[in-house]
């Protein structure tokens, strides 16, 4: 649609900017959807929305509009997002908002990772303006200052990667890809003025970086995640309407499985040691689902349990091993979250009565187990009768077996596994180390867990391996093997 058609069907406000809130504004705000003029309001997704409206008090404190909703007021937030989720639009829309309502001078600066992402954000603010000839008639686009010439109020564009003139006494702040920036002085200079203004506004968003667990950046997001002065929101993975199918497959051929991970799937990378292969995990996702009882061709059922019950998930896994082809079959994969737990605590007779569960439903064979947190639920189960054997983690040779068995299986693809959306984000989520004389898993920590999932069937595979090259020797003996794993 010509530039011209835009302005002849965009509205005035019904009211003076000045006495608009963020809600109505977005309402009114027009933007170019693959060239047709929609209202921005109407083509929110709803975690867009969410976002929004978590940080509408903020705005409307910094602009001295009346707030009128449900929303605590919050003055600092973190959105991660993956790529292509309108982090530069969204920032754009609400800069033009505080800059076209404030009736009082305000000043903010928003700094991207460098001068061509610097350029984006400037480039979508003048498009926004020009779209909207309201918006326009307040405020002027200059070369990386953005002016309200009646009020004087002012947001400049930095570049993180260059010698900025940042001042001290902003009203707020937009930090644009914060994984991005190779230096930590302007995010040091930025976030030290905050506390100098009272009610300051922040909001920083950006992708997943390349430091989990590590660097400054993880630092700033797992502080903004754990305070509850921020609003935290992280999206899991490629969530945009707009995104299609088609179009993530072509990113998953032309990127690295760490590229994909951080810019499409939002997961956080170490940058050190490899992963499974993206491509080798969907190669084995083929089965429809759970499978609910014991199938032909699959003599033996084992489960392994990785028990956590504060900090992390607990999380229980069973595999089918099939004698005959040397194959394993996730048949199921339960987890429990300590979060979804008024104490914050998971009750242990949950983790109980699913292995219970699973038991009656095929026959369990045996269970591999961590002693330092599940040794009285093993003894439990071995008084009904169930196998269980420990896996005792300090030893290094155990996790050098269990990371050699997990790559393994999935780069031979000798196992089956079913669309299980926390199994395969915990599987991509780890990273395969060599640490002294073997390999070794390592897995983040964070609000999702410690890829306690991924453990488990890490620690299913090792006894399923063992058990099939000892009973493939002679596939009709009837003696259980007596494997035993503890030291």
């Amino acid at each position: 649609m010509e530039l011209e058609s835009f302005r002849q069907s965009t509205p005035p406000p019904a009211e003076s900017p000045g006495k608009l809130t963020p809600d109505k504004y977005r309402k009114i705000l027009r933007i170019d959807c693959n060239g047709e003029s929609k209202t921005f309001d109407s083509v929110l997704d709803d975690w867009q929305r969410a976002d929004f409206e978590a940080m509408d008090p903020g705005w409307c404190k910094l602009v001295g509009v009346e707030y009128v909703g449900n929303k605590p007021l919050l003055m600092r937030a973190y959105e991660e997002r993956p790529r292509g989720h309108s982090k530069t639009t969204d920032e754009a829309a609400m800069v033009c908002y505080a800059l076209a309502t404030s009736e009082r001078k305000i000043i903010g600066y928003a700094a991207a990772s460098d001068k061509e992402q610097a350029g984006l954000l400037r480039e979508q603010i003048d498009t926004l303006l020009r779209l909207n000839p309201w918006l326009g008639m307040v405020v002027e686009c200059q070369k990386w200052d953005i002016v309200n010439k009646a009020t004087g109020s002012k947001l400049t564009i930095l570049a993180s990667d260059e010698d900025s003139n940042y001042g001290q006494t902003p009203n707020f702040l937009i930090v644009d890809e914060l994984t991005h920036w190779k230096k930590k002085g302007l995010w040091t200079a930025i976030f030290s003025s905050v506390a100098k203004v009272p009610d300051c506004l922040l909001v920083v968003i950006a992708n997943a970086g390349k430091t989990r667990g590590l660097g400054w950046q993880w630092k700033v997001r797992e502080q903004a995640r754990l305070s509850p002065k921020w609003y935290f929101s992280r999206l899991e993975g490629p969530t945009a309407s707009w995104i299609t199918q088609e179009a993530l497959a072509e990113q998953r051929e032309g990127l690295t499985t760490d590229e994909y991970l951080r810019l499409w799937l939002n997961e956080w990378t170490a940058g050190t040691g490899d992963k499974l292969d993206l491509k080798d995990i969907e190669a084995c996702c083929v089965l429809p689902g759970v499978t609910f009882n014991r199938l032909d061709g699959y003599e033996v059922f084992v489960g392994a349990l990785d028990l956590g019950l504060t900090h992390d998930h607990a999380a229980w896994v069973v595999l089918g091993l099939d004698i005959t082809h040397q194959r394993l079959r996730l048949c199921n994969c339960r987890s429990w979250d300590p979060r979804k737990y008024d104490d914050g605590k998971i009750k242990l007779a949950d983790v109980e009565n699913g292995v219970r569960m699973d038991r009656q439903m095929y026959g369990l064979d045996g269970v591999l187990y961590d002693p330092w947190q599940c040794e009285r639920s093993a003894e439990t189960f071995r008084t009904e009768g169930l196998k269980m054997l420990p896996l005792v983690f300090s030893n290094p040779s155990n996790l050098n077996v269990m990371a050699r068995g997990l790559v393994q299986v999935f780069r031979n693809r000798q196992i089956d596994i079913y669309n299980e959306p926390l199994l395969l984000r915990d599987l991509m989520r780890i990273t395969i180390e060599e640490k002294g004389p073997g390999l070794r898993i390592t897995s983040v920590r964070d609000e999702s867990g410690h890829c306690d999932r991924a453990t488990a069937l890490a620690m299913a595979i090792m006894l399923g391996l063992q058990w099939l090259g000892e009973l493939a020797q002679d596939k009709h003996q009837q003696q259980e093997p007596e494997t035993e794993y503890a030291v």
